[in-house]
């Protein structure tokens, strides 16, 4: 039972102690111990502020991508339309061109069928103009009667798919 009896020594030693020790406490490890949560608690508030720096600059470039993605996007789509457009107007120009040269080539064929037309007029009449002298030289040669000259003039008009076949 001599444990459950209050010594009045004991406890003023106790507190001694107890005031010693927190005196010795707050004076080598109190500061230290404050310090070195102190310098912790430093350490994670700037972690937090470059961690929030760095979300806000990861969002920031997020953002400018975003919008550099959407200025490329626009600037091919405008590229594109700029090279439907080309390739329209080009294929209108040389469908014009085709039609153009189509034009003259139909063109180029009426003249020389025009020409090849006169060329032929050209040479019938001579035939003609020939054939009327050979006929003429053929009636000078005989000085007939009209029935002479009849005759003749039938003889040498049926005698005439010969003599074009010669020429």
């Amino acid at each position: 039972m001599a444990l459950m009896q209050i010594d009045p020594g004991v406890i003023l030693w106790t507190l001694i102690i107890f005031v010693c020790l927190l005196f010795l406490l707050k004076r080598l490890a109190w500061k230290p111990l404050l310090g070195a949560v102190a310098e912790r608690e430093k350490r994670i508030r700037e972690s937090l502020e470059t961690a929030e720096r760095v979300k806000a600059d990861s969002e920031k470039a997020l953002a400018e991508q975003r919008a550099l993605l959407d200025v490329q996007r626009q600037e091919m789509a405008e590229a594109m339309k700029r090279v439907r457009e080309e390739s329209e107007r080009g294929a209108a120009e040389l469908l014009e061109k085709a039609r153009k040269e189509a034009t003259e080539i139909a063109s180029r064929a009426r003249q020389q069928v025009d020409e090849d037309r006169r060329r032929a007029m050209d040479e019938v009449r001579l035939e003609a103009v020939e054939l009327a002298m050979a006929a003429a030289t053929h009636l000078l040669e005989k000085s007939l009667d009209a029935d002479s000259h009849r005759r003749v003039v039938k003889d040498y008009i049926a005698s005439l798919p010969q003599n074009l076949r010669r020429h």
